[in-house]
């Protein structure tokens, strides 16, 4: 256990820089959005989310899983032509495949415009299209820098550089009165730009190596990439087929109700994003060497900790939805039961753990491909119905059983393969103290009667207390507790 434990705090530099950039991007991608909400009218604003999520389903076709094949691939060449040859074929796919994505959605915009009920589609999409290809090269330099170590470099120019100016410019836009979209849009476009010029900058030995090379690509090379793009597009398109079926039913202001408690619950999911990141070498290492018991064990532990941040932060949700829907205005204020019903299914996600990213780590990618195509369909065709019936709650409901159907698929098949699950008595223990930390949760809310705002910061601290004194005294073991001591940098009491 202590060995394990021991892991977790490996490579401390890299963790910290990965979960700080996830946490910087999350909070000032929120504040962002809110700001915008309140300079455009609601329906400019759902427009302004539609293509956000246009965007992100496209940018999994345009990058074609090359971030996954950088980090596969990188690391284990130690020739230099080999490498260099490697970085030219890689950038010459991208190019191919994002030049495609951008050239197909182009030629598509006035047939795509005619069956949406999205305003001013055509106009935008000529401006927000050529964050495809930056976006994607943007990916390809932080994979590159990840697979030579450099988190500073992976991670600085997306996750804080980007965010941070693209708020800057929200900002700005917000003071000027500057209610028309083409601003916002044109922001967005200009800090993916700066995010690529300073990547670039990092990586400037690019050009050097590209034409220093010949660029040929095999059918081998777009082999290498089309499983791990395949499942990566399953998964963007459950979040994005609802607001796609939102768009042809029901009308922008839906769409950007939607995204909002989307883009809300995205803190929670983002915490397990993060932990496959730093975890996955060691867990990759324990299995291919075999030793499936410390594979286990690890698992267990993992999962251990997803569910306990998981759980805290889908309870804060629970129980302030309707005032973090109100950050974005009083027209989205109404909607807090649809972040109540995606917090359920993220807490459901943190409480399975790694156990799609195990599936993916250990050579099962075409079974992960069945389980997300699964998936996929479910949520296409129970929004297709959902939404005819219940309209925007039915878009959510249709989000959220897929999301609870992988996620259970996912840990049968960790179980029926490996034959072991992450339940033990100490997992039950964490759902216990869970759940008597929001029935006070609860309590207290309905018992005082206080503000949105007020309410919002009683509430985190008072579940953050409630976190530190019961999951100690109810959920951890003595190792756990001696490592959270160590990594506090707390004293043991003396034992004289």
């Amino acid at each position: 256990m202590k060995s394990l434990l021991n892991r977790l705090g490996t490579n401390s530099k890299g963790t910290i820089i990965v979960f700080s950039g996830k946490i910087f991007n999350a909070l000032f991608m929120y504040t962002t959005l809110a700001i915008i909400a309140r300079v455009l009218p609601v329906s400019l604003f759902g427009t302004f989310t539609f293509f956000t999520s246009l965007v992100a389903f496209s940018i999994i076709v345009a990058k074609f899983g090359i971030e996954t094949v950088t980090l596969a691939s990188i690391p284990k060449i130690k020739d230099k032509v080999k490498y260099q040859n490697t970085i030219s074929k890689l950038f010459l796919l991208l190019l191919i495949t994002s030049s495609i994505v951008v050239t197909v959605l182009l030629i598509s915009r006035s047939y795509i415009d005619k069956i949406l009920n999205i305003p001013m589609y055509k106009e935008v999409l000529l401006i927000v299209v050529w964050t495809i290809p930056l976006i994607a090269f943007i990916t390809f330099f932080r994979s590159w820098n990840q697979s030579l170590l450099k988190f500073g470099n992976a991670i600085i120019p997306e996750n804080f550089i980007r965010p941070f100016a693209f708020f800057i410019f929200a900002v700005f836009i917000y003071l000027a009165g500057l209610d028309s979209i083409y601003y916002v849009i044109i922001a967005y476009v200009i800090s993916y730009f700066i995010a690529f010029f300073i990547a670039f900058c990092v990586r400037r030995e690019l050009m050097s190596i590209i034409r220093s090379n010949k660029l040929k690509l095999t059918v081998s090379d777009f082999n290498n990439s089309l499983q791990f793009t395949l499942v990566q597009l399953l998964n963007q398109s459950v979040k994005f087929s609802p607001v796609l079926v939102l768009g042809f039913y029901l009308t922008a202001t839906e769409v950007g109700i939607f995204r909002i408690s989307q883009q809300t619950t995205i803190l929670a999911a983002f915490l397990l994003t993060s932990i496959n990141m730093v975890f996955a070498p060691t867990i990759s290492l324990l299995y291919n060497e075999d030793r499936i018991q410390e594979f286990s064990d690890f698992y267990i532990i993992t999962t251990k900790w997803t569910l306990i941040i998981g759980s805290y932060i889908s309870m804060i949700i629970l129980l302030n939805s309707d005032f973090l829907m109100g950050v974005f205005g009083k027209n989205f204020q109404e909607w807090g039961v649809l972040l109540q019903i995606l917090a359920i299914a993220q807490f459901i996600n943190a409480s399975t753990g790694s156990s799609g990213h195990i599936l993916l780590m250990t050579g099962r990618q075409k079974l992960m491909i069945k389980l997300s195509l699964l998936q996929a369909l479910l949520t296409v065709i129970a929004s297709i119905i959902l939404v005819q019936i219940y309209g925007l709650i039915g878009a959510i409901i249709a989000v959220a059983s897929g999301v609870i159907l992988l996620n259970c698929l996912q840990i049968l098949f960790v179980w029926r393969i490996f034959s072991f699950h992450p339940y033990n008595n100490y997992y039950f223990r964490v759902l216990i103290s869970a759940f008597v930390v929001y029935i006070i949760g609860f309590s207290v809310k309905e018992v005082i009667n206080i503000s949105f705002l007020p309410y919002f910061v009683f509430s985190v601290v008072l579940i953050t207390i409630l976190y530190s004194v019961i999951m100690p005294l109810i959920a951890l073991n003595g190792d756990e507790k001696h490592f959270l001591k160590k990594v506090f940098g707390m004293k043991e009491p003396s034992k004289n």
